[in-house]
């Protein structure tokens, strides 16, 4: 009989408990993909309260950063591509043909200003890139995270009409039915049209004059012109298109502000966008508050995001025009083109050591943000006209920014 040998029998222990553990990337990568594919639970009837970034599961955290990416970054490119071309630019070894090389930089920018509240979930993003089954579902995730985070902020922001009113005890007239459709906004409505308009042209519509002394006034006949082509879609002189993404609402500026010398004065500080942006990054109760208490289940927790932007500033404008006018979220409404408008604005707060730039930023942090602190909580749009808000303001920046030629001598 032969003799048995130590080495014919198996090991005494288990091989694979030898072996070291997998990475965490890849051990959160094994928990999201088992989120996926398990069934979500239905809402609750109560708002359930919303976790910090850091307390949130894998899944939660990854589709967080979508629902970021749409309030923070932008919200009108398709985040699929974001995801295609900025994992290709990180990790990535093909040469991209040159017509490609603009568009797939732009979204790649995108991804990394994507990740920036959040780098270390880009370990788990990239797990994912790598798993040809897991890759669509996980697009398929940030989609429609995205999707419904945009669509939440409008739908929420609908009916809120009286963040547009400086005195809140009033109401608009003549008033809006919530069960109606939006056909009865923008410049259908007498309020919402003044609003919806740049501040020139917001003049102009209400200019009046008294045919005889002590006369009711009436509209001039500038103001009557010029509205019969504000309602054909035109400009005050019927020659174009009316009014160009970069030729701001006068519902941006702080009341009576606007300053055809200095279109930056009062911009984007008007109560209605504060009101908005509290909504959206705080909660809609505190839309009126400027006490600077954070609620503690606010976006900008969830989304780890705790400075203000020039990109929040342009989505904030998107939806808060969307709300006055009569289409629902678009990239186009009529000959306005919002996404041009973002672009607009997000190329005002470029030069971030412009005293304009600074102040607004801070202005945004000190009224919406308020005491929040990352340590204390873990068509024909013709934009470049030289008559644009955006180029006159950018013209300002410039010359803040080039010494004057005495200086220079000197």
């Amino acid at each position: 009989m032969p003799t048995e040998t130590a080495a014919a029998n198996p090991p005494s222990t288990d091989a694979a408990a030898s072996q070291p553990p997998p990475p965490a990337s890849k051990r959160k990568f094994d928990e999201a993909v088992a989120c996926l594919g398990a069934e979500r639970p239905q809402a609750a009837k109560k708002r359930a309260k919303r976790d910090a970034f850091e307390s949130k599961s894998t899944l939660d955290q990854l589709t967080s950063i979508a629902k970021r990416f749409v309030r923070a970054v932008n919200p009108y490119l398709d985040i699929s591509l974001v995801l295609h071309y900025g994992c290709q630019a990180r990790w990535g070894s093909s040469v991209l043909p040159d017509s490609e090389r603009a568009e797939a930089k732009i979204h790649a920018d995108a991804f990394d200003k994507m990740l920036a509240s959040a780098p270390s979930s880009a370990d788990v993003i990239r797990e994912f890139w790598k798993d040809s089954v897991q890759w669509p579902r996980l697009q398929k995730a940030f989609r429609d995270a995205a999707s419904n985070a945009r669509q939440g902020d409008t739908n929420g922001l609908k009916h809120k009409l009286n963040y547009l009113l400086a005195d809140t005890t009033l109401s608009l007239t003549p008033k809006i039915n919530k069960n109606a459709s939006k056909s009865d906004r923008g410049r259908n409505h007498p309020m919402l049209r003044d609003a919806i308009v740049p501040w020139p042209l917001r003049i102009l519509l209400n200019e009046t004059e008294a045919p005889e002394p002590d006369a009711e006034p009436v509209p001039t006949p500038r103001a009557v012109t010029a509205l019969k082509n504000l309602m054909k879609g035109k400009s005050a002189d019927g020659k174009k298109n009316a009014p160009s993404a970069s030729q701001y609402p006068s519902c941006f500026y702080a009341e009576s502000s606007f300053d055809p010398k200095d279109p930056s004065k009062g911009l984007f500080r008007s109560p209605f966008l504060l009101r908005t942006a509290r909504h959206i990054w705080m909660t809609p109760t505190t839309a009126f508050d400027d006490s600077g208490k954070v609620p503690k289940n606010c976006k900008a927790r969830a989304h780890a995001q705790f400075t203000w932007t020039g990109e929040m500033i342009g989505y904030v404008c998107g939806q808060a025009r969307t709300m006055i006018s009569t289409s629902d979220w678009t990239t186009k409404d009529n000959a306005y083109n919002y996404e041009r408008m973002f672009k607009s604005v997000v190329k005002l707060f470029e030069k971030q050591t412009d005293p304009w730039v600074i102040d607004t930023l801070a202005f945004y942090q000190t009224h919406v943000f308020g005491s929040l602190d990352r340590s204390a909580d873990e068509s024909s749009d013709d934009d470049d006209n030289d008559d644009s808000d955006a180029s006159a303001i950018l013209a300002l920046q410039a010359a803040r920014a080039t010494p004057s030629s005495e200086a220079s001598s000197s």
